[in-house]
């Protein structure tokens, strides 16, 4: 098998080995045939020894048997234990094998004229004349092309090394031709030239099996290659998505999200710090953090996970680190570790918190598609990302702003990756923002039936796994399906989700993530709802 650039090393190692191995097993096999086949020639010999005299071959006949036999014999022993050890590589194999076939020739071709071939042509009688030497040089010829055919069958020889054993064998009998005293010139001639053509099944078969046999090792190969993967592929999606944070479904800050990934790994990610929703019941901010890294599958999900531990050491290096901390601290992040592949990456980082008696958001973007934030009273405001994409500006020469409003109860922030806005529906036409308006905006007062405070938190008890009034503990994220809701009527994160579900036409495009938080209102009784 020739060596591609484009194959891998690993399946040219294991295309030659199960080659290597194949070509021992079946070299053996033959020699084991053809000293079958000795087996029965001195066989003859002792039937010949047996008969009367009168009807007995030339002493010198049978004398020529027995030598050409025991030549025979000690080649073909001498082969097989000679290929036995497995440290005899392909070459060397190959290089015995055609000299064991050459051999073979030189013997066919020395001894076969000289041998009575009564029995296979009729009228063909050793050391004779006209039709008789033509008739014993074509028996010659019939078995060095069985030979070769044989050999070709039952070895299964590239065409290259086909030919390259036909070719000596072509040279020796040419020779035999010429030094043979009772063949005409013309017949031997013509008999030259016939015997390259009758050569042809067995390179044909060659090339034929040859190539079955590696579409049949490509198609195994292919296969185990593809269990393979996908079991490693199923791991490593367990153990992407394990770092996926569970949603907070109670507390003064609600966060749920949605995520759907295009192929069976992804790019987008969401950190959220405090983890645990005991935490979030504190006055202690809550921080956000969405990122969509470039390109898709395993390079997008190794820089996830190499960003989710660079967040976990900048949240850790700070009592309560700002967001435009976070996002230049991203950067240089990017910069030293993940930019010499080409892969940058968007962020948003929002964080509520209080001050005295009214909640503030705070965010920081870096080239990420603008947040929307969705009012109490019902008025969108889009949080515009000012900062540029992670992984292109040195860390010397990077700034990140940071922008700040009132975040009061009911308020909701939709963050969301650009898999949201490129999402193209059947004319072609994106999704656009317009679109992710009108699907987070809030339903009119008359349209959105109230919810009553217990409702609420036997929902987010419901989701958090607790009866209502109990601490809630982290759980088992499920990317794909998990949500808060915070309102009335469909919550934002599944209303987006849904539109964007219902426009797409084709396959996705890109990753999904679309994530809301939210500042949760108080009941009558005072209690978060």
């Amino acid at each position: 098998m020739q060596t591609d650039p484009a194959i891998p090393r690993e399946f040219v190692e294991q295309f030659e080995a199960a080659h290597l191995h194949r070509l021992r097993q079946r070299v053996f096999w033959y020699c084991v045939a053809v000293l079958g086949l000795l087996v029965l020639a001195f066989t003859r010999v002792g039937l010949d020894l047996t008969m009367p005299a009168d009807m007995r071959e030339h002493v010198g006949f049978i004398a020529l048997r027995v030598v050409a036999a025991t030549t025979l014999v000690v080649c073909y022993v001498g082969v097989t234990l000679y290929i036995l050890p497995a440290h005899r590589g392909r070459e060397q194999i190959i290089k015995a094998y055609s000299l064991l076939i050459i051999a073979t020739t030189v013997v066919v071709t020395l001894s076969m004229p000289r041998i009575d071939h009564g029995n296979i042509v009729a009228g063909a009688r050793p050391e004779e004349f006209g039709i008789a030497a033509v008739a014993q040089q074509g028996v010659t010829l019939f078995f060095i092309l069985l030979l070769h055919l044989i050999a070709c069958l039952l070895v299964e020889l590239s065409p290259r090394d086909g030919f390259r054993i036909y070719l000596p064998m072509l040279v020796i009998y040419a020779v035999g031709l010429a030094i043979d005293r009772y063949l005409a010139t013309s017949a031997a001639i013509r008999l030259a030239l016939i015997a390259p053509i009758l050569g042809l099944p067995g390179l044909l078969w060659s090339l034929w099996h040859h190539r079955t046999f590696a579409d049949q090792f490509v198609t195994r190969a292919m296969a185990e290659r593809y269990g393979k993967v996908s079991k490693e592929l199923a791991d490593a999606r367990r153990v992407h998505e394990a770092i996926f944070p569970p949603p907070l479904g109670s507390g003064p800050v609600r966060v749920g999200y949605r995520y759907e990934a295009m192929l069976d790994i992804g790019g987008d990610f969401l950190y959220i710090h405090p983890l645990t929703a005991s935490r979030a019941a504190t006055p202690e901010p809550i921080s956000v953090v969405v990122i969509d890294v470039t390109g898709h599958g395993f390079p997008a999900a190794l820089a996830v996970n190499r960003l989710y531990v660079e967040l976990t050491r900048a949240f850790a290096s700070s009592d309560d680190p700002s967001p435009e901390h976070i996002i230049v601290e991203l950067n240089r992040s990017m910069m030293s570790g993940l930019m010499p592949d080409g892969i940058y990456a968007t962020a948003i980082v929002l964080r509520v918190r209080r001050e005295v008696d009214r909640g503030v958001l705070e965010w920081c973007g870096a080239g990420h598609p603008d947040a929307i934030l969705n009012r109490a009273n019902g008025d969108l405001v889009r949080l515009h990302s000012s900062g540029p994409m992670l992984g292109v500006i040195e860390p010397e020469v990077f700034r990140a702003l940071l922008h700040t409003t009132e975040f009061g109860p009911g308020d909701c922030v939709i963050a969301y990756t650009d898999g949201v806005m490129e999402t193209r529906g059947a004319s072609g036409e994106q999704f656009g923002m317009e679109r992710i308006e009108d699907a987070v905006r809030p339903p009119a007062p008359a349209e959105a039936a109230p919810i009553p405070a217990a409702a609420w938190a036997e929902q987010a008890a419901s989701e958090t796994g607790q009866t209502a009034g109990e601490t809630a503990e982290p759980r088992a994220a499920a990317p794909k399906t998990a949500a808060v809701a915070v309102t009335a009527g469909p919550r934002p994160v599944d209303a987006l989700f849904e539109a964007v579900g219902a426009f797409r036409s084709g396959p996705m495009l890109d990753d999904i993530l679309i994530v809301e938080v939210v500042a949760a209102e108080r009941g009558p009784d005072g209690d978060r709802t």
